[in-house]
């Protein structure tokens, strides 16, 4: 029968038990927490054997009861496999039934060699049923099935697993504690390919979670940028110094913690730029190496900071969200590369606790947030709506904006065939809204109407260096005790690559007077731009939003030498939403033939267009661009690996090279 989960399971059994297996070439991880035990009525179970478990609360299932409930599982799990056919346990809550031959012979239809045998548990209440789905049996132990999937991109800096709560098995305040995500502490996952060439993901099955209100997110997996902290894992910052000076971390990110508690599986960390800085392949990645882009000949820019992230949910259809930062364009930029959604989020309405900063300064002296937050990257409209309901402090609105901003500095862009996508993506909201764009230009804006602060100044010549001086300001100072510690430790310097070094040097030289000035003329512009811009109807809507391109029309090669870094733009395509605060979502709309000179024939990359609303309108956007796509049939939800979308013969998908 099968006992309580937290039933003790001997020391010797646990001690034994293999980590993984391989099953009709599909590797699996063997969780060595046992999540229940078992008195075996059939065959020695002293080898690791693979099972199903399923649930009849009266005990009164037939054959063809058994054959639908392993056809859903098949349909609906990529864990989950006909080599677990051949043991099943059939869990009751009461008098177990005698079997019949109906039900031993139960699996025909999907083999004619698939033999199984059968066995009925009584178990004591409904709270220990083990979740249906795969499982392994060992000794008198029940343990979880974990499939293991090759991180062939090279995006995860780390992978890894709930840390084993003991050879007893879980108790209450353990199990506890893994449901909430206080104190759940993960180890790292250290298998590699069978070739030794890629690290291993383990994913559990989709069978265990069962979504509900107080769980939406029940067993969905989730990567996590290296710049969060997680209990048990180092955290590299990209940086080889870095990794040298500090050990595995106490704590987890806030944001990670709230994930967990609404049930998302957390795999592993993706790579990021070295102090999310914003590097670009392959000279500006010093430490440790890119990740790549799965989209065309998989050796375009995977986009900056959170590039990892991006990678890995544009590549891994087994993945389901990719979490990362953004400051400048952190989430926005890899969205664009790599074909997903994203949302660069309102400022301040998820935590930011447990995260290293790049521009966000612990101190009473300054009144803003500076500009970091978390950033979500799904592969379709409708998850993300999901992810940030539930994981942000965010109101929602059916009411919608009444005007259409669009911006002269951005438009037209200089591919006619990157336009002609915009334009088409800016007549499907013309069309859902019933309103006609408006051309918009922040310096006549400003020139027409400036505030009074402003003195006569122009828009460049206010505000010229407010954003660097605050952005660098930050970037450089968030990281003093770094440097202290490292040059203390081992009696030189901590080397950074170029950006950092570039941004650390311009830091240096900002005054914390100069910081200061910079925050209050940020503030006198964001004040300008919500009464004159983008007015707010309510907490959550704007009276506008503002339509913008996102991302490069061209090819943009791995290999390709990188410009020196620059000064940021205040009218940059990232920098706007940064600088005022606003929500950001980017969106594919299409994607773009060009003729590769790596793979030597025709590739597409994403086109992405974005909407910018007024602060809190976050849920708002997504919902505005999902309805309106879905009123012209256009797609809400992206592919994974080559394409974005499926191939087609229309204006968002060019069939040749112009």
């Amino acid at each position: 029968m099968v006992r309580n989960r937290g039933q003790r399971v001997s020391q010797s059994t646990v001690a034994r038990i293999p980590s993984e297996i391989l099953l009709s070439g599909i590797r699996y991880y063997v969780c060595p927490s046992p999540k229940g035990a078992i008195r075996s009525t059939g065959q020695s179970l002293a080898i690791l054997r693979p099972c199903t478990i399923i649930s009849s609360i009266d005990g009164d299932i037939g054959g063809v009861d058994i054959e639908n409930t392993i056809a859903r599982f098949l349909k609906v799990d990529d864990v989950y496999s006909l080599d677990f056919v051949s043991y099943i346990i059939i869990q009751t809550l009461g008098r177990v039934a005698s079997k019949k031959r109906s039900q031993i012979r139960c699996c025909e239809r999907f083999g004619p060699n698939i033999k199984q045998q059968l066995e009925y548990s009584k178990v004591d209440s409904q709270e220990n049923l083990l979740p249906p789905g795969p499982y392994f049996v060992y000794g008198n132990g029940i343990y979880e099935a974990w499939r293991l999937y090759p991180d062939f991109l090279d995006a995860f800096q780390f992978t890894f697993m709930p840390a084993p709560s003991g050879s007893t098995g879980k108790n209450e305040e353990s199990l506890k504690s893994a449901a909430t995500g206080d104190h759940i502490r993960f180890s790292p996952l250290d298998i590699g390919t069978l070739d030794g060439m890629w690290k291993c993901v383990a994913v559990p099955s989709r069978l265990y979670a069962k979504p509900s209100d107080q769980s939406p997110l029940a067993g969905l997996r989730v990567s996590v940028k290296d710049n969060f902290k997680i209990s048990g894992i180092k955290t590299t910052m990209t940086s080889r110094s870095f990794t040298e000076l500090y050990t595995v971390e106490s704590e987890t990110a806030r944001y990670v913690v709230r994930l967990i508690k609404l049930g998302a599986i957390i795999v592993g960390k993706s790579k990021m730029c070295s102090f999310a800085a914003g590097e670009d392949p392959t000279d500006q990645w010093i430490d440790f190496h890119c990740p790549f882009n799965p989209r065309g000949d998989s050796y375009q820019n995977p986009g900056s900071s959170s590039s990892g992230a991006a990678a890995s949910l544009a590549g891994y259809n087994w993945l389901d969200y990719s979490i990362g930062t953004d400051t400048a364009g952190s989430i926005r930029a890899p969205a664009a590369a790599n074909g997903l959604y994203g949302l660069r989020p309102s400022l301040g309405v998820a935590p930011m606790g447990g995260i290293y900063p790049l521009s966000r300064i612990s101190s009473q002296c300054f009144k803003s947030r500076a500009f970091d937050t978390v950033g979500l990257l799904a592969r379709s409209l409708g998850s993300l709506n999901l992810l940030a309901s539930c994981t942000m402090d965010l109101s929602d609105s059916d009411q919608l904006p009444r005007r259409i901003l669009y911006p002269t500095e951005f438009f037209p862009t200089d591919n006619k065939h990157q336009q002609a996508m915009l334009d088409a993506y800016v007549s499907v909201l013309e069309k859902y809204l019933g309103v006609s764009k408006t051309k918009f230009s922040f310096v006549e804006r400003w020139s027409e109407s400036p505030p009074v602060e402003a003195k006569g100044r122009s828009l460049s010549e206010f505000l010229g260096q407010s954003t660097y001086q605050q952005y660098y300001y930050d970037a450089y100072h968030s990281y003093e005790r770094f440097r202290k510690d490292y040059r203390q430790a081992y009696g030189k310097e901590a080397y950074v690559g170029p950006v950092v070094r570039y941004r650390w040097d311009k830091g240096a030289s900002i005054s914390l007077e100069q910081r200061e000035k910079a925050e209050a003329e940020l503030d006198i512009y964001r004040k300008w731009f919500n009464e004159r811009v983008m007015k707010r109807e309510s907490d959550s809507i704007p009276d506008a939003i503002l339509v913008m391109p996102e991302g490069k029309a061209v090819p943009q090669y791995r290999d390709d030498p990188n410009a020196p870094p620059s000064i940021l733009n205040i009218l940059g395509e990232n920098t706007i939403a940064m600088v005022l605060q606003l929500p950001h979502l980017v969106m594919p709309i299409g994607q773009l033939p060009y003729d590769s000179r790596i793979s030597g024939r025709i590739e597409h990359r994403p086109i992405c267009a974005s909407l910018l609303g007024a602060k809190g309108s976050d849920i708002m956007l997504i919902k505005l661009a999902h309805a309106a796509f879905q009123s012209a049939c256009w797609p809400t939800e992206v592919e994974t690996g080559r394409y974005t979308f499926p191939l087609g013969s229309n204006i968002r998908n060019v069939w040749s090279v112009r």
